[in-house]
Order: structure tokens, then sequence, then C-alpha cells
């Protein structure tokens, strides 16, 4: 489904965001356009069963530029943040739904440390533990807390 791979990706994001690894995120984001395209028209088509609660964080997500990729971790990770809140918004109403997404929802309480002019804490979706935090990446890679409240 649409949604699930989704929210896998962004876990997939995630994950090579915390790995240090731009290749990676850069290679994983050229698809974020189409899984967003894919995701919107499902939630758009009549026939579906989405909630009005997971198409309102939609218009908030932006695709990677394309001309210009996300030439560092910095502009990755300041990318990704913008797209963290929405995301986590989508999971957490998918879960409502009683819907299993594969994703489990992390926090750090410190993003701003990491991301200037950032908020102080972000979360973000990963599809297991442990906490691999994607804003610091090695640098402090464990900083963060599973949210009780799991997407």
């Amino acid at each position: 489904e649409a949604l699930a791979a989704f929210l896998r990706l962004s876990a997939e994001l995630s994950e090579a965001l915390a790995a240090d690894r731009l290749p990676d995120f850069q290679g994983q984001a050229t698809g974020f356009a189409q899984r967003l395209a894919a995701v919107r028209h499902w939630a758009e088509d009549p026939a579906s069963s989405a909630p009005d609660a997971l198409r309102k964080p939609l218009p908030a997500f932006t695709a990677p530029p394309v001309g210009a990729p996300l030439a560092t971790l910095a502009e990755a990770r300041r990318w990704f943040l913008d797209q963290s809140r929405p995301m986590l918004d989508l999971a957490r109403a998918a879960r409502r739904q009683g819907w299993d997404t594969g994703v489990r929802a992390f926090e750090c309480p410190m993003v701003d440390r990491a991301i200037p002019s950032a908020p102080k804490r972000a979360g973000w979706l990963q599809l297991g533990g442990p906490v691999r935090n994607p804003f610091f990446g090695a640098e402090m890679l464990d900083c963060g807390l599973e949210l009780k409240e799991t997407p």
C-alpha cells in the first residue's frame, strides 16, 4: 500500500542520516516525490478509505530539490527535519485507524543543537530499535527516546 511504503521510505531516509551515509540518503530521496504522489493520489481517491486525518498532513510535504540535490549531510538533515512533523502526523493518523504501518516513532529532545534554528524537539520514524538519531548521526547516535504512542 502507498501509505505504508511512504512511511517506510521515511524510516529508510532516517537510517541513512543516522549512519551519516549521504549517498544512500540521496539515492533513497529520489523516490520521495513519486511515493508522495502515490499517497496523495490514494488519499484523494473517493473510493479510498483515507480519513481526513490522513489527508491533513499531506500538503506540508515537499519533495527534495531535483536539479540541485541535497549536497551535504547538513542540507539533507534540514530537509528531513522539515518533513518529520507531517510524517509523524501521518503515521499517528494511520495508527489511530488501526493500520499497522511497520514503523516506530522516536524523538530527540535537543535537535536545535544539531540543526541551527530548529525547534528544540523533533521526531522521526524507524523500522525498529534501538534509537538511531538522524539529526546527529554518529555524533550522538543514541540521543532520543521512543515515543509511547507509537504510530
